[in-house]
């Protein structure tokens, strides 16, 4: 506390200043991080969930138009497979399943109708918004045999289509569409008309090269070939984990953000509150001295020999006469009338002492008191 007016000056300006500081809002970046990373955590949640109850590696919104296609035209789902489902890549070439990813990504998410039901399937295509780019591809009842690799690198050696009505089609398309060169090494690119490279890069043709970055070649929780869902789900639930412990991080530093903000609040809140004060509000010293005086004023009026013991003898006095009065007319004093006596301890224990007994006898029991005045300072029987 200050101890001079001067402190106290000072004080009270450095108070008007900090009350008068704004308090900002809580960065917009760390809110944002926080909502992204609980988006973030839910959506994989999502995927997980729908790679669970699906058993399909495609994304649910593609799963959920081709149940709506499968119910308008009245056939089990398994009938309008995607080319995604019916391929993948064979085991001892796993290394370049990311490669193979985005090559074969054009027709992946492809849904492959018979020709018989292309037509109401058409049709229910269009009586709908799907919410979704859906890509139908029409399957012809004969498929010529699909023709040899160009290469011995080719990929096409390295998948593998799953036996069904549909398998010839597909394998037909693949030695089509996707015949491209695996090689090691960019350079090699230019001795083959189309190629991919283990790290992604795509020769389309002579003149086009394409390389899909905007997630890792090596992601499983973007492959979508093949039906075992095995694979993914890991890698979905590995990137759980990794989206849960961002979101716990993000949400400690937005608690972080907010407890500083409010502890900021909190003392301006007090600043404020301390620039209503005045000097003699907080004057200890002035305070403490006029408490002495007043103690000192106190102590003097009630010692023995104060004014206070002065004026008690005579009221002593007064009080005894009329209790003799009291006694004489009407027996002991049972209570007092206009209020309690001063001397309440002493005249109780005068009451009790033997000349009172006497007088007590004195009146007798069938004794009437004659009226008093209500005004008399003696007790009523």
């Amino acid at each position: 506390m200050p101890e001079a007016s001067a402190q106290f000056a000072e004080l009270l300006a450095a108070a008007v200043t900090e009350a008068a500081r704004d308090v900002p809002a809580v960065s917009y970046d760390v809110r944002d991080a926080a909502s992204q990373s609980r988006k973030a955590l839910d959506e994989v949640t999502k995927q997980i969930q729908s790679r669970r109850d699906h058993r399909s590696n495609l994304d649910e919104k593609l799963l959920g138009a081709r149940r709506f296609l499968a119910d308008a035209v009245g056939v089990p789902v398994s009938t309008f497979p995607f080319a995604g489902e019916l391929i993948s890549v064979a085991e001892q070439h796993s290394a370049w399943r990311g490669a193979a990813e985005r090559v074969i990504a054009p027709f992946s998410s492809t849904l492959l109708v018979r020709d018989e039901l292309i037509v109401v399937a058409r049709r229910a295509t269009e009586s709908r918004t799907l919410g979704v780019r859906l890509v139908i591809e029409a399957v012809p009842h004969s498929v010529d045999e699909p023709r040899r690799p160009k290469d011995a690198r080719s990929l096409v050696h390295r998948l593998a289509v799953s036996d069904g009505p549909l398998a010839s089609y597909v394998r037909k398309r693949i030695a089509t569409e996707f015949d491209y060169a695996c090689v090691s090494h960019p350079d090699e690119l230019d001795d083959v008309e189309r190629g991919v490279t283990i790290g992604g890069l795509v020769k389309r043709n002579s003149r086009r090269y394409e390389k899909d970055d905007r997630h890792d070649v090596g992601d499983a929780t973007r492959w979508v070939l093949g039906g075992d869902t095995e694979a993914r789900l890991e890698a979905l639930l590995e990137r759980r984990r990794e989206a849960k412990a961002a979101m716990e991080e993000a949400a400690s530093r937005d608690a972080e953000a907010d407890s500083l903000r409010q502890n900021a609040v909190t003392r301006r809140d007090v600043f404020t509150r301390v620039s209503a004060f005045t000097w003699d509000q907080v004057d200890l010293a002035s305070a403490a001295a006029v408490t002495k005086a007043r103690r000192d004023e106190l102590r003097a009026l009630t010692s023995r020999s104060g004014t206070l013991r002065d004026v008690r003898g005579p009221l002593r006095l007064h009080f005894d006469l009329e209790e003799a009065i009291c006694a004489l007319e009407w027996g002991p004093p049972q209570g007092c009338v206009d209020g309690e006596d001063p001397f309440a301890d002493e005249t109780r224990s005068r009451s009790s002492s033997p000349t009172c007994a006497v007088s007590s006898k004195a009146t007798g029991p069938t004794s009437r008191p004659p009226v008093r005045s209500s005004a008399s300072p003696c007790c009523s029987a």
